[in-house]
C-alpha cells in the first residue's frame, strides 16, 4: 500500500520520518477496495488500530525482526479533550509526554533497538481531523 501508493501519501510519510507533521481527514468506514486510490481510507485504515483504544499502553508499536534492520515507530492515539487541550497541537504534545513518561521505547530498546532507530508519532483527533506529529 505505501509502496505502490500515489506520490502524495509517500510524501507525507518522508514528511513524517524527517519530523514534520501532516493534517488529514479520516474515514470511520474503511473500504478495502479503496486503499489503492483513495487517501483518506489509506490514512484510515493505518490509524484504525489504535483510535479507541486507551488503556494506559501504547497504542501502535512496529518492531523490525530481527532488530537493526528498519526503524521502529511507537504511534500513541489521542482524541482531543476540549476541556484540557485548547487545540490539536497541544493534543499531539500530551500524547508525547505520555509516549516520554510511560517509556513505551524501553522494550524496543530491550529488544535491541538502538534510540536512534525509534521513531514515535502522536495522533491527535478531532472529529473527522487529524494532525500527526
Amino acid at each position: 500500500m505505501l509502496r505502490e501508493g500515489n506520490r502524495r501519501i509517500k510524501e507525507q510519510f518522508e514528511m513524517l520520518l524527517q519530523g514534520g507533521r501532516i493534517r488529514t481527514p479520516i474515514d470511520e468506514q474503511i473500504v478495502n477496495n479503496q486503499l489503492d486510490h483513495n487517501e483518506s481510507a489509506i490514512w484510515s485504515l493505518l490509524l484504525a488500530s489504535g483510535y479507541e483504544s486507551g488503556f494506559g499502553r501504547y497504542d501502535v508499536v512496529l518492531e523490525p525482526k530481527p532488530p537493526n534492520t528498519d526503524d521502529a515507530f511507537v504511534l500513541e492515539f489521542k482524541v482531543r479533550n476540549r476541556r484540557k487541550e485548547g487545540s490539536l497541537e497541544e493534543t499531539v504534545k500530551a500524547a508525547l509526554r505520555q509516549i516520554e513518561e510511560k517509556h513505551y521505547a524501553a522494550k524496543l530498546v530491550e529488544h535491541g533497538i538502538p534510540r536512534e532507530q525509534i521513531r514515535c508519532y502522536e495522533f491527535a483527533f478531532e472529529g473527522k481531523t487529524v494532525l500527526i506529529g
